[in-house]
């Protein structure tokens, strides 16, 4: 979940050019993301990893992730924040819901290595 057009476009690059294949689903902002959450699993299709930024649209990271954690079967999912806020407000906040975060970075390689270390997540287990 992301608004920001070319960040979504390095992650579904980076994605792409993975060494194991992944499906991408976009969300724009938190509600839709926690809209489309809701009809995966309703009909049982659960992603393998959410990578969220905090600030959006409609509904915010935060307000999002807490949905994600209230609900029993979708909190199993492996999460992480991926933002360009480097607030340690930010990053305490996270904390307290035990989600990674991690701080955007500003060149395409280092961007595309921190999207790997998120597949690390799903692909390591």
């Amino acid at each position: 979940m992301d608004d920001d057009v070319d960040d979504l476009a390095f992650i579904r690059e980076a994605i792409k050019n993975h060494s194991t294949p992944f499906t991408v689903v976009e969300a724009k902002n938190g509600e839709e993301g926690i809209a489309w959450l809701s009809h995966a699993k309703t009909i049982g299709v659960l992603p393998c990893l959410i990578i969220m930024d905090i600030n959006m649209p409609k509904m915010d990271g935060r307000r999002a992730i807490q949905i994600i954690k209230e609900d029993k079967e979708i909190s199993r999912i492996p999460l992480v924040v991926f933002t360009t806020s480097s607030s340690t407000l930010d990053k305490r906040y996270f904390e307290l819901y035990q989600v990674e975060y991690i701080t955007k970075p500003n060149q395409y390689q280092a961007f595309t290595n921190k999207v790997y270390e998120m597949l690390s997540h799903v692909t390591a287990g």
